[in-house]
């Protein structure tokens, strides 16, 4: 009996360090974000607030949290209305001032497995090149050669934050777990009796989650080396996928895969590839939630066609009116409501699609959904071999 008492503390300094570790992790990388990251329950009252930009703000994170939204933001209205509208179930894209400083700020719900919302998680990035470069539009073109690696860096960077947010939700689920399963082991060992079996079957899906979301941190955290490759699509659509899932921005809405499971091989960067599928998947299930009730879902293919590599993305949404679709992939152009879109993200897709080789179109009746078709050049086996 003693034996398995020791057996017994030891696992759960072990389930301690290992939660505390990944805890710690979560909190520098959050901590080194650029911008501002901002998490809220269902009452608005602050449950996190961490990145670099904080320390610009003369804020203090530690006497903040537990206060409310509404009052710690009362002089930014724009970003209190953003909470009340992800409070409301909705996501929000604008833009906001704090402490002098223009800022792009997304907010995202975080729901129970019923639906409901359990909390808000956002992030703010500092959006005042891009008033410059609009200020500078009034007076010359915008020579959109010269800032199009900041428009990409700036959309991905916004990826990053959101995905993180999604990450860390993630890991307060798995301590909670742990939490519950540290007592019930401190029970068995006061009882002196062995633990129930079910705790060690918590465990276990416990770690598998720590596991998956350490992976995914080292991976959203890694050096991209920007360099492209012949790579297989299918592959990169799939983790890609898997991502979006693991970190909850598809939670809600059903996605549908018709991927190729013979290797579809094209050249490209890999990291840009995961921000194109991204921001048309976001889009689409953006479409599908505005569509509210009805079909739900959106769907992924994947194939290959002559000499062709394909990409779509298709949603139940409302669709894009024919007078819109030659502006949609322009520039901060949205067709969302105001403060629910900053319109980098189809942009960006485009420049990447362009950056490839390939071309990005939109397809679909208005009223029936959209559906966009990535085209790409199939790499020749020989250049494979090679």
């Amino acid at each position: 009996m003693e034996q398995r008492q020791k057996q017994e503390g030891t696992r759960r300094r072990q389930t301690e360090l290992g939660l505390s570790e990944a805890q710690v992790r979560e909190q520098t990388l959050l901590s080194r974000l650029p911008g501002i990251v901002i998490a809220s329950d269902r009452e608005g009252v602050l449950t996190a607030l961490s990145g670099s930009g904080v320390t610009g703000l003369s804020l203090s994170p530690g006497e903040l949290v537990g206060c409310s939204v509404y009052e710690v933001f009362r002089e930014c209205p724009a970003l209190l209305a953003g909470f009340r509208v992800a409070l409301s179930g909705a996501a929000f894209e604008g833009s906001c001032e704090l402490g002098g400083v223009l800022y792009d700020a997304r907010l995202v719900p975080i729901r129970d497995d019923e639906g409901l919302i359990l909390e808000v998680v956002g992030l703010c990035l500092d959006g005042g090149e891009r008033l410059r470069q609009s200020a500078d539009a009034r007076e010359a073109p915008l020579d959109l050669a010269a800032v199009r690696p900041q428009l990409l860096r700036a959309d991905q960077l916004a990826n990053l934050g959101a995905l993180l947010a999604g990450v860390g939700h993630e890991l307060n689920n798995t301590a909670t777990m742990l939490s519950g399963v540290i007592v019930g082991l401190q029970d068995a060992a006061e009882e002196q009796r062995l633990p129930d079996a079910e705790l060690a079957v918590d465990l276990q899906i416990a770690f598998d989650q720590l596991a998956a979301q350490g992976t995914q941190l080292m991976h959203l955290a890694q050096t991209r080396n920007g360099r492209s490759d012949c790579l297989d699509l299918s592959s990169a659509v799939h983790a890609t996928l898997d991502m979006l899932r693991q970190t909850g921005r598809t939670k809600y809405v059903k996605v549908t895969r018709d991927i190729s499971e013979v290797p579809v091989r094209c050249t490209f960067d890999r990291s840009q590839m995961e921000q194109l599928v991204i921001n048309l998947v976001d889009n689409a299930v953006d479409a599908v939630q505005e569509a509210g009730a009805g079909s739900r879902g959106v769907r992924v293919r994947v194939w290959g066609e002559g000499r062709q590599c394909k990409l779509s993305v298709e949603d139940d949404g409302p669709g894009i009116p024919l007078d819109l679709r030659s502006s949609i992939f322009r520039a901060y152009f949205t067709t969302k409501a105001p403060g629910r879109g900053t319109g980098l993200g189809l942009h960006a897709a485009r420049e990447i699609a362009e950056g490839f080789g390939g071309t990005l179109r939109v397809e679909g009746e208005p009223g029936k959904g959209a559906r966009f078709v990535l085209d790409l050049p199939q790499t020749p086996a020989v250049a494979v071999a090679a």
